[in-house]
Formats: structure tokens, sequence, C-alpha cells
């Protein structure tokens, strides 16, 4: 079995392309394709590699930790943007003020049902003891001018 890639990783062969490769960025992203009709989302590591051979002169490639391949990059664009691909990005809990990925966090509630904030699964439970996130308010309290 081949040694996985890292940040430092140089002198890589990838089947099928010639010469050898260098990682330049790497990074965690997501996609959610439809899998049997319903979204799903995906996690990778992936790498962005450079040509030894030709340097910026020649697409990059995409590939995973095991070397497989993934797509052939222009240099003018981005990792991120390829075949739908997004860059993983932590969120900040307002309570704990702790990075959590999107699927780590929940939507509170406020006193009328209204989706409020997002917090992570830790802080939730705190936020929403009362049975709602905020503070009680009612109809007369939102300032709606008449003419709004």
């Amino acid at each position: 079995m081949s040694k996985k890639l890292d940040r430092s990783s140089g002198g890589i062969e990838i089947t099928g392309h010639k010469g050898t490769w260098y990682v330049i960025d790497e990074g965690d992203y997501k996609i959610t394709p439809d899998v049997d009709g319903k979204p799903e989302t995906l996690t990778a590591h992936l790498f962005l590699l450079e040509s030894e051979l030709y340097g910026d002169e020649a697409a990059c490639l995409i590939v995973n930790e095991e070397k497989h391949y993934g797509y052939c990059l222009p240099m003018d664009d981005c990792l991120c943007r390829v075949a739908g691909w997004e860059e993983v990005r932590k969120i900040e809990c307002p309570v704990c003020k702790g990075e959590f990925l999107r699927e780590d966090m929940t939507f509170t509630r406020d006193c009328h049902g209204i989706t409020f904030r997002l917090v992570c699964f830790g802080c939730y439970e705190k936020v929403m003891a009362k049975g709602y996130d905020g503070a009680y308010y009612t109809e007369a309290d939102e300032c709606i001018e008449g003419d709004y």
C-alpha cells in the first residue's frame, strides 16, 4: 500500500498523468449529490497538486489522500468550486464561541416557534431550557408601523 498524502508530499505519481506532482493546497470539502433520490452530504479531504515538470503551465490535479484522481483544474479556478465541491466551513456558536461543522449545530426557536439562531448541540439544551430562546414577546412588542 502506498503512503497517504500530506501537505509536505512531493514526487507524487498519479496513474494516467505524466511526470510527478507536489501538493500546493489541501482542505476538507463537501458535496451533496442526490443518492437514490435523496440528498446526501459527502465529505472528503482533498489535495490540489501541481506538476513538478510543468509548474503552473499545466492544469492542476485534485486527488484524495489515497491519490485517487478526481479532476483537472485550470490554474484560474478555485479548488472549492470544482464540480460542486464546497469548502467545509466551521461556524461559531454564539453561546460558547466554539467552532463547529454545520451538521453539529441546530436552530433554536423563539417563543412563537420562529427560527431564532444556530447553536451547537452542547448549548441547545441550555438556551432552550425555558422552552424557547430569547425574550418573550407579543405582537405589541413588534412595533410595526401602519405605513410599513
